[in-house]
């Protein structure tokens, strides 16, 4: 009877330690509810994101009156659609089973402010809050938590959506044309035409015609320009815009003339564009663009005329 008695003790005594370890090394779920957000903010109210990276880089984006721009980084464009997108999969981010509860496991988790993989501010006009990123703990995951609560979560979100270099962000279509919207462009001495909406050359000879897919991908290069980097929103003396490089002129239904203008960077191997419609901006283009819309010349575009089949061969 005794042995038994001090087996049932034991196992009591077993039971009461798993208890006490649980309640010691277990995340306090007081605060924890389920698919509740992990950010207050709804997106169309944030007016300005902030994201810092652990090594040192920053990166912030404004919301204004024409959209979202990088004031720090030459008032560069960026998509509207795009940020409307991170801000709603942000915003939406549920907390999940905690995988700590204080900050001195977030500090191992990498969610503390100084050892933070990404920290992310919000701002609505108002307020501020900040998302930390942390380690991964699994494929596109990461440790996060809201700086002023100490438990982290393991959340859906990659790296890669957060980055911090300003080109990873730029609208380049901002600084396209829509061809709808084009009913001339000038290059050289070729007249480009849109006739419905079909581009051509008027004027070719009898025996001529366009090769129109070549036509088309020339009209395409020159109004979707491969640019590379924005420039500071300073000219300079090494942009030669005396003896510019190539040139060519957009007239749009409208009746509006766009410019665009390519000119070599002194003494670099780099070229800059500058288009009449965004004075202020100098972006770079890389030589092999320069280069290839510089050789375009008539005789690309057009080609001789193939003879129906049924054409009576001449003695």
């Amino acid at each position: 009877m005794n042995k038994w008695i001090k087996i049932l003790s034991g196992v009591v005594f077993l039971q009461l330690g798993l208890i006490a370890l649980v309640y010691f090394f277990t995340p306090n779920m007081g605060e924890y509810t389920s698919g509740k957000k992990l950010l207050s903010f709804k997106p169309e109210s944030i007016v300005k994101v902030s994201i810092l990276s652990h090594g040192g880089g920053y990166l912030e984006v404004v919301k204004g009156a024409l959209g979202w721009s990088m004031p720090k980084d030459f008032d560069a464009p960026v998509s509207n659609v795009r940020m409307e997108e991170f801000l709603n999969k942000l915003t939406s981010v549920t907390q999940t089973w905690p995988a700590a509860s204080t900050l001195e496991a977030a500090d191992g988790l990498k969610t503390s402010l100084d050892k933070a993989e990404r920290v992310i501010t919000l701002n609505d006009g108002k307020n501020d809050v900040k998302l930390i990123l942390g380690d991964s703990p699994g494929i596109k995951k990461r440790y996060a938590r809201v700086d002023g609560d100490s438990t982290t979560y393991p959340i859906e979100f990659e790296l890669s959506e957060t980055s911090v270099n300003p080109k990873d962000w730029i609208d380049w279509e901002t600084f396209s044309v829509n061809a709808q919207d084009v009913a001339q462009i000038q290059y050289k001495d070729i007249t480009v035409k849109k006739e419905g909406d079909v581009f051509t050359i008027p004027n070719l000879a009898d025996d001529e015609e366009v090769n129109q897919l070549v036509l088309d991908s020339f009209v395409k290069s020159l109004l979707h320009v491969n640019m590379e980097d924005l420039l500071a929103n300073t000219d300079k003396p090494s942009y030669a815009w005396d003896n510019p490089y190539v040139s060519w002129k957009v007239t749009l239904t409208s009746g509006d003339v766009i410019d665009f203008t390519i000119s070599p960077i002194q003494p670099e191997n780099a070229h800059v564009l500058k288009i009449s419609k965004f004075p202020g901006k100098f972006i770079r283009v890389s030589p092999q663009t320069a280069d290839k819309l510089k050789t375009y010349n008539l005789e690309n575009l057009v080609q001789k005329k193939v003879p129906p089949a049924d054409a009576p061969v001449l003695p």
